[in-house]
């Protein structure tokens, strides 16, 4: 009997019908190889996953671009309680969200002024130790198919200092800047 060929095709099913921390579970690592189908088989927009947003908003860091933003469910909690505004996160009396678990994701779709999807940035708490300087998050900037871009500094994958650096402001509130327009 050969079992070869199931594991993969178990796999793929498996990314494209739910979220990557499903199938990962919180004390592992992420199989980055993996993410990639996950992205393409847009699983971010399934059960899996909650969109933040019921409409676009325009992107502070790209000009002209607008976010539509998913969270995976396992996360909702610890992401729905990071205060966007900064004065109130740096306030030191102000609680602390909850930790971000390990495995969980958060997915920004990238649209045009037309609304024409052209991209994804994609963030996945990982294990501690992993990025301490950018929280422990893997960062990646990627095309509709969910294959890396390049950037300035190279491929966008990974830990990713040009991530870290802008996150590491927000260290008081898990590395995260939370949704200026949340989804009612």
């Amino acid at each position: 009997m050969r079992t070869g060929p199931a594991v993969p095709l178990v796999m793929v099913v498996a990314l494209t019908t739910g979220c990557l921390s499903q199938i990962i579970p919180a004390h592992e690592s992420m199989d980055e190889a993996a993410l990639p189908a996950a992205l393409a088989a847009r699983s971010f927009e399934g059960p899996a996953f909650t969109q933040f947003t019921t409409a676009p908003f325009e992107s502070a860091l790209k000009p002209g671009a607008f976010v539509s933003l998913f969270v995976s469910r396992e996360a909702v909690a610890a992401y729905s309680a990071v205060k966007a505004d900064v004065a109130a996160a740096m306030n030191a009396a102000a609680a602390a969200p909850p930790p971000f678990p390990v495995g969980a994701m958060i997915v920004r779709a990238i649209s045009d002024a037309a609304g024409k999807r052209t991209g994804l940035t994609v963030m996945v708490k990982r294990e501690p130790g992993y990025f301490p300087e950018g929280g422990d998050f893997f960062f990646a900037v990627t095309d509709l198919a969910g294959r890396a871009v390049m950037g300035e500094d190279g491929v966008e994958w990974g830990r990713l200092d040009s991530c870290g650096d802008c996150h590491r402001t927000r260290a008081s509130s898990g590395y995260l800047f939370g949704m200026p327009h949340p989804a009612k």
